[in-house]
């Protein structure tokens, strides 16, 4: 009996081994630029606390409006070799959108809060404006 029990533990903690290891596998790798990628996900605005401190906007700090995507299932973006700020970065749920032209905000405010399709390049955060560990450069924003 005590033989059995022992087996079955032994079988329990290795078939969770091997789930946890098969949902990191699961991930879906993407690369920093100049790799292009294209992710889906909803849009949605987001309020940070800013400068001075990026800390609190309730202690003073100036809110800052950023578009958010949330991804459905996390990504694992692989680090640049010999790039001290592209490193590797798992369970990514979550990226800021940068747009290049100021005028793309108007352009794709119909789809804030709506299921979307991203093209562009990610990067690692490198200031206080930066509030996801990567964030995605953005080329173009579709309903998706």
């Amino acid at each position: 009996m005590k033989e059995n029990l022992m087996c079955l533990a032994r079988f329990i903690v290795l078939l969770f081994a091997l789930l946890l290891a098969s949902s990191v596998q699961a991930q879906d790798t993407l690369g920093y630029e100049p790799s292009v990628v294209t992710i889906t996900g909803v849009v949605a605005s987001d309020t940070f606390p800013g400068p001075p401190n990026f800390e609190s906007i309730q202690a003073g700090d100036s809110p800052e409006d950023y578009w958010v995507l949330t991804l459905a299932r996390p990504v694992f973006v692989s680090g640049v070799p010999n790039d001290d700020l592209n490193v590797s970065e798992s369970n990514i749920s979550s990226l800021q959108l940068v747009f290049m032209n100021p005028k793309d905000y108007d352009k794709y405010r119909k789809l804030l809060n709506c299921k979307v399709k991203v093209t562009g390049t990610l990067f690692h955060a490198m200031n206080g404006h930066h509030h996801t560990k990567v964030l995605l450069a953005v080329t173009i924003m579709t309903a998706g």
